[in-house]
């Protein structure tokens, strides 16, 4: 009787370690292949496309609209160039296909719609389901507004807009927001993904001259 006890507890004590070593050895695998996964998600997560994102831009206008003096100021109040935005950023390829898919008519003249393309390129305004007014503003990669379409109806749109040069963004205003914050091409508009050439400085056309007739 003492023998069975003994040969029954020799079985249960080596399956109990045969079921502990079988479970550890399945717990590494799953955390080489969670920590894999980990590395694989991120490496794809770097590369995914940017869809959406939601942030302040900074517009810089170079002309300022003339100043109101108040009839208890001596001097008008100094306006600050720098205007700023709240925006939605999104891929600029869903105005191709993604139609109707936001509505300015509630926004504010600070706010808007930021479409971005991955690489500058001549991409059309459509005809879209945007029944508010609308001013869009074309801009180039390193940051600078090349046209304006102000006040416009998609929804009326007759034919497509195509820009005159390539373009890495089209910014979408409430319309009539360009006129009152007498915002024009040639502004610039300040974010991360606009680059400004670098500063390069040349000397005056006159001293180049007297430099090549010394020569």
């Amino acid at each position: 009787m003492k023998k069975i006890i003994i040969i029954a507890v020799a079985l249960s004590i080596t399956f109990t370690l045969g079921i502990s070593d079988s479970f550890a050895e399945k717990k590494g695998k799953s955390r080489a292949n969670t920590s894999n996964n980990s590395k694989i998600f991120s490496k794809e997560k770097s590369n995914i496309p940017f869809y959406y994102a939601r942030t302040n831009i900074t517009l810089q206008r170079k002309t300022l609209p003339p100043a109101q003096t108040l009839p208890w100021q001596e001097r008008p109040t100094p306006q600050d160039p720098a205007l700023i935005f709240d925006i939605e950023i999104r891929d600029g390829m869903s105005l191709y296909n993604q139609n109707g898919w936001f509505n300015l008519s509630s926004y504010s003249e600070k706010t808007g719609v930021m479409m971005v393309f991955p690489e500058p390129t001549i991409q059309p305004i459509i005809p879209s389901a945007q029944y508010a007014p609308t001013d869009i503003l074309f801009i180039n990669k390193q940051g600078k507004i090349t046209q304006i379409v102000p006040n416009i109806l998609l929804s009326e749109l007759d034919q497509e807009i195509y820009p005159d040069t390539e373009i890495l963004a089209f910014l979408f205003l409430k319309g009539g927001t360009c006129a009152n914050l007498s915002i024009n091409a040639g502004d610039d508009i300040q974010y991360s993904i606009f680059k400004k050439p670098p500063l390069v400085l040349s000397a005056p056309t006159e001293n180049k001259e007297n430099m090549e007739q010394k020569q």
